[in-house]
Parts: C-alpha cells; structure tokens; sequence
C-alpha cells in the first residue's frame, strides 16, 4: 500500500490516501494530434486526445484512395468515404481522426474526420475498397490514451508506447 504526498517546508500533505486495489496504466506522454487549426473548417477541432486511424503505405507508388471506405461497423463498410483525390503517398502515412466531425475537404494542413467514433472499450476498424467489399477488419480491445494499437514490423499487432501518429510505430511493443 502506498500513499502520495507533497512536502513543503517541512510540512506533508497527503494527496491520496492507500487503497486496496490499484489500477496501472503504462503511457509517457499524452499523443498531440497535428496541427488542425481551420477553425472556418472544424468549428470545433479534437482534443488533445482523441481517436484515430493511421493507414501506411509501405510501397514504392502512391496509392490513390478515391472511393475508399473506413467504418467501425463491419455489417456498414461503407460509414464513412475518402474524398476524391486523397492520396496516400509511397512509404507515407495518413492520420484521419475518427471524432465524427465528417470533414472530408479540410483546409491546407488540415486532417481528414470521420463520422463516426471509435469505442474506448474495443470494436472493429474496417477498411473496404470503392465496391464495398471489406479488404481488411482490425479488431481492437480496450484503448488508452497513452498507447497506440498497431502493427509491428513483423506483422504483429499489439500496444505502442508512446504513440507515434504520422511515423512509424517505434514505441515499446506490448503484445495483444
């Protein structure tokens, strides 16, 4: 049993009392999205924290996603449609911000929003192609703030600590 406290001048405070039971999350830094500051754009842009999918590209040519399809719903594929002319260039990343603002014509520098919101507590991600057809279902357990969940260079999915939206995942690997 632990307590925490402050002492100032000589003089302890106490913060928070023991407890029984203790619940542990590991995280460094609380993940920043980037800058999107269009305020004509995203009346109300995300928290510091907010959810979001990042698509990698790990070929040497552009992929064009005109069509393309993001959902948390697997019976729904077709929730939310990538504009026309978003490209996801070779070895690149894209970060688009599942808040449910459904901006899909950002201002310059501004992020793609879904309609739709992932669940804290765990679901499914789908990504379908311009037919409908589900080309890839990730399903995820309970998120934290703290971590990404993701794949490893092997293939693996698990946890990263700390997150790293925009780049490759390089974070402490903890497997799901």
């Amino acid at each position: 049993r632990a307590q925490l406290q402050t002492n100032s001048a000589g003089t302890n405070r106490i913060l928070v009392n023991p407890v029984s039971t203790w619940t542990y999350s590991i995280g460094t830094a609380e993940p920043l999205p980037p800058a999107d500051e269009s305020i004509e754009d995203n009346p109300d842009p995300p928290d510091s924290s907010f959810d979001w999918v990042e698509l990698h590209n790990n070929g040497g040519s552009a992929v064009l996603l005109d069509g393309w399809k993001l959902s948390d719903k697997a019976t729904y594929p077709a929730q939310w449609t990538f504009p026309t002319g978003t490209i996801l260039p070779a070895g690149g990343f894209l970060l688009v911000a599942c808040d449910g603002l459904d901006l899909t014509a950002p201002a310059a520098g501004g992020m793609l929003h879904t309609n739709f919101k992932l669940d804290a507590a765990g679901e499914s991600i789908v990504l379908a192609d311009p037919s409908g057809a589900i080309v890839q279902q990730v399903n995820f357990g309970p998120q934290s703030s703290f971590q990404s969940f993701g794949r490893d260079a092997g293939g693996s999915f698990g946890f990263f600590d700390p997150p790293s939206p925009g780049a490759a995942n390089n974070g402490m690997f903890l497997a799901d």
